[in-house]
């Protein structure tokens, strides 16, 4: 999408310190799709990382998975904490589950459901 609605965000794909220890990486711009028809209103999105006392890194509401910005993350700390807030964050956390050395994949949602991504077992709960 052009125009400034798009400008607010960039850029795209990069760590942006907000607090220390604490940054957001805005993602591009995606599409629900329902019933196999693609809506046509797009959304932002935007990850969270916190990195912890111990150097491991906690993302929450993962973006699209990049190799470069997945390679930039690793040199902050190891991904170990994998979190969606709901059913429609855990789009991407298989992409992420990736690098993960061994951590954790959670997800919250209204009701208990799991979701098995790349070898993981996600509880909803």
């Amino acid at each position: 999408m052009a125009g400034a609605a798009s400008e607010v965000y960039e850029p795209l794909n990069q760590y942006k310190p907000v607090a220390r220890n604490i940054g957001i990486v805005d993602g591009p711009f995606e599409y629900l799709t329902t019933a196999g028809v693609r809506l046509p209103l797009p959304f932002t999105t935007r990850m969270t990382v916190v990195r912890l006392g111990n150097g491991d890194l906690f993302i929450h509401s993962s973006i699209a998975f990049e190799p470069a910005l997945a390679d930039r993350l690793q040199a902050m700390g190891t991904v170990r904490h994998l979190v969606s807030p709901n059913q429609f964050h855990y789009a991407h956390i298989d992409e992420w589950s990736r690098c993960d050395s061994g951590g954790r994949c959670l997800g919250l949602s209204a009701r208990t459901q799991a979701c098995p991504l790349a070898g993981h077992r996600c509880a909803f709960r």
